[in-house]
């Protein structure tokens, strides 16, 4: 039972070595950065990104931020002060991001409906050019759970002249 025991955490700690080697701070940074950029058509800033390594492993990545169409001098959409992933270990070593659980914590979201029909988070996902491949392959996602604790929305109808606030939070799985 002792060597057992043994090679268990010796297997957790060469994991969590693993983590640290193929993962450090930076390099975290700049695959978040590289997956925000790749995905949104928008300018999108966050303050810091980091892997935790203890079980569960969790991506978390705070002051997230996306501007509204025109760029953040017009404002933010989507206000995120944090966004944790809890992550499948097995599955992001072989470049799959299955997410356990997605928490948002307090996010602020700014929707406007204009008055034939769109709205300021129309075209948000970005399109590649005809012909010319993405710089790095986004990874598969799969989310199990999501939940929202905290959340906020500002609903602008401006065809109605009418704006709307109310606090969201959801728990789904």
């Amino acid at each position: 039972l002792v060597w057992l025991a043994a090679a268990l955490l010796l297997a957790l700690a060469a994991a969590w070595a693993a983590l640290a080697i193929f993962f450090p701070p930076a390099r975290v940074r700049g695959l978040v950065q590289a997956q925000l950029s790749g995905a949104l058509a928008r300018d999108v800033r966050f303050d810091d990104a980091s892997i935790g390594f203890w079980p569960p492993v969790r991506l978390t990545v705070k002051g997230l931020r996306l501007a509204e169409p025109g760029g953040f001098a017009n404002g933010a959409a989507l206000e995120l002060p944090s966004l944790h992933l809890d992550l499948d270990l097995g599955a992001l070593l072989v470049r799959r991001l299955e997410v356990r659980r997605l928490a948002l914590e307090n996010p602020k979201l700014h929707l406007v409906l204009r008055p034939d029909g769109s709205t300021n988070l129309d075209s948000l996902a970005a399109t590649k050019p005809a012909g010319k491949a993405p710089a790095a392959a986004p990874f598969d996602l799969a989310v199990r759970e999501l939940s929202i604790s905290g959340g906020r929305l500002l609903l602008d109808d401006l065809k109605a002249g009418r704006r709307t606030a109310l606090g969201i939070a959801t728990k789904l799985g």
